[in-house]
């Protein structure tokens, strides 16, 4: 063989070959320590029955790695130097597992004590890197306390590293910490099922701050830095169920935030607000095998040009108060049974694994359908609230719906 045959021949190899043998010996035998990863910024563990990050813990205790209690995102803050918007740090709230007996708590020890003498922990905050000022919020842990005197107030109160307390009620002169508005929404004719046990990150549009929501007994409360401006609120039309008037009118069951767009690589908020909204029977279907035919789960609506959304979710933009939105539907079964014979030929379609799981169907405001894998995880000894939140990834968002059983995230 001629030495330039053997040449080439041995660049050809080294070129099909390399890649592969630097990843084997690098990477192949390294696990990777956010394999499995549910919800930012770690993959939350147990010992002894509680979470933990590295040698900390979270006060969510067993309800941790459900999303739907929770939210987790990057906070969007101006740059100072271009006065343009930009992502912070991760920052992730848990909902106290102990959430709904708020109000039961509270009014015992008032009773025994006098208003005011004691807080609630509702909530924790935890973020590796940053620290918020709006807020309070210090590297690492944070407690959000909630307590009443003549009216609602709220404490966000900085933890020690090691030993984060935010796991029972504590007197209010102990709680020291940044002092937050709060404004308490309870709306005539809903009771305390009608608002869900959960926490969740607002944007406060005007001053461009976050702030705060969470389920405060027969109410949801806003809490924030002082005179901030709520988001937007929704209404539904009279003579519905409150079941399904609750999912438009009462924050906490559906899900905004300012989206985000991949430009030169970089990854940087939008002006564009994506609002998720739950199917009112969401948190009535208990089997996978009500999920034997499409059933809807959610409506998105996107209030701007939905930019990369449209090609990769199928995302159109609407309004959120339009009664044409960008609809999802849930399917379980094989893949010939949910997408049918002509989708399941189709090139495009997602192969999303063998067996029977479940896809999505997004069918956009102009009528198009785009079909997507959706990852179950099983969390069959907690009981979910019927919740749709965004999830908040490097790159764009992609959704949590509660589902039979477990939580579903779309691909």
């Amino acid at each position: 063989m001629p030495s330039w045959v053997k040449w080439i021949a041995s660049v050809l190899a080294l070129v099909v070959i390399g890649p592969w043998l630097i990843w084997w010996l690098f990477f192949s035998h390294t696990p990777d320590p956010t394999a499995g990863r549910r919800e930012c910024p770690h993959t939350w563990r147990f010992k002894e029955g509680r979470a933990v990050v590295s040698s900390s813990r979270p006060t969510a205790s067993a309800i941790t790695n459900i999303p739907e209690f929770h939210d987790c995102q990057r906070f969007i803050v101006t740059d100072k130097r271009t006065g343009r918007a930009v992502y912070d740090s991760l920052y992730a709230i848990f909902a106290s597992p102990v959430l709904d007996t708020l109000d039961e708590v509270l009014d015992s020890l008032d009773h025994q004590d006098g208003p005011g003498k004691w807080a609630f922990p509702a909530a924790e905050i935890y973020t590796e890197r940053g620290s918020y000022p709006a807020l309070g919020i210090k590297t690492t842990f944070s407690c959000l306390f909630l307590f009443r005197d003549t009216d609602w107030r709220a404490i966000l109160a900085p933890e020690p590293d090691s030993e984060p307390d935010c796991d029972t009620p504590k007197e209010t002169k102990t709680v020291s910490g940044t002092q937050l508005e709060v404004r308490r929404q309870a709306y005539p004719g809903f009771n305390d099922r009608d608002y869900p046990p959960v926490a969740r990150w607002d944007w406060d549009s005007g001053a461009s701050i976050q702030y705060i929501g969470v389920k405060c007994g027969v109410g949801w409360c806003e809490v924030g830095k002082k005179g901030f401006t709520s988001s937007p609120t929704y209404d539904a039309p009279a003579g519905l169920a409150n079941e399904i008037r609750r999912t438009r009118i009462i924050k906490g069951w559906y899900d905004e935030q300012m989206l985000a767009t991949v430009s030169s690589g970089a990854v940087t908020p939008t002006p564009v607000r994506g609002t998720i909204i739950p199917d009112p029977r969401l948190g009535e279907w208990t089997s996978k095998t009500d999920f034997g035919t499409w059933k809807h789960v959610a409506s998105v609506a996107v209030d701007g040009p939905p930019g990369t959304y449209k090609p990769k979710f199928n995302f159109d933009q609407a309004s959120p108060t339009s009664d044409h939105l960008n609809e999802l539907y849930f399917c379980y079964g094989s893949r010939l049974k949910c997408l049918g014979v002509a989708y399941f030929l189709w090139p495009i379609s997602p192969v999303c694994g063998g067996g029977d799981r479940y896809y999505e169907k997004v069918v956009a405001v102009d009528g198009s359908k785009k079909f997507k894998c959706v990852t179950y995880f099983d969390a069959s000894e907690i009981r979910i609230p019927g919740t749709a939140r965004w999830r908040w990834l490097a790159s764009d968002e992609t959704t949590w719906k509660r589902c039979p059983e477990g939580c579903c995230e779309t691909h």
